[in-house]
């Protein structure tokens, strides 16, 4: 909510300066436009989750960079939503790390809308392990031949 209030308030100034300086409406909306495309660009782009000597560090821009090792790590889950008020500020789309108890680590939510599908599995399989084999499927229907 802060980057696009920010966002917002840098748009605004810009229309506003180019309003000053004589600029046409179209250019205004054009240098406004370019400038919001520009940010959300850099701002997807500034994600980063980078795995390196047992220590995941998730950053992003304008947030501070958060770590956690690889040892502290109880479970990492894919989530979406949450209607719960403690969900209210974190992504839609999310991968949550929990720590483990008494590590003295934070959990973390990692923005899973930036990134790609592949990347998730790999992070997912790399904290939790590869997934069990799927189960061949079992008809419950008896038969009735004798």
């Amino acid at each position: 909510m802060g980057i696009f209030l920010l966002e917002a308030l840098a748009t605004t100034k810009l229309y506003l300066a180019g309003n000053m300086y004589g600029a046409s409406g179209f250019a205004r909306l054009a240098a406004c436009v370019l400038f919001f495309g520009l940010f959300v660009a850099f701002w997807i782009l500034s994600h980063r989750v980078v795995i390196k000597d047992g220590v995941l560090t998730y950053t992003v821009l304008l947030a501070r960079r958060k770590s956690i090792r690889l040892e502290d790590i109880a479970s990492a889950k894919f989530e979406v939503g949450g209607s719960r008020e403690a969900n209210r500020y974190k992504p839609f789309i999310r991968i949550t790390i929990k720590p483990k108890r008494g590590s003295g680590a934070a959990p973390i939510d990692i923005n899973a809308k930036v990134l790609e599908f592949a990347d998730i599995n790999l992070l997912l399989t790399t904290i939790n392990g590869p997934e069990p084999p799927a189960k061949a499927h079992q008809p419950r229907v008896k038969s009735t031949t004798t």
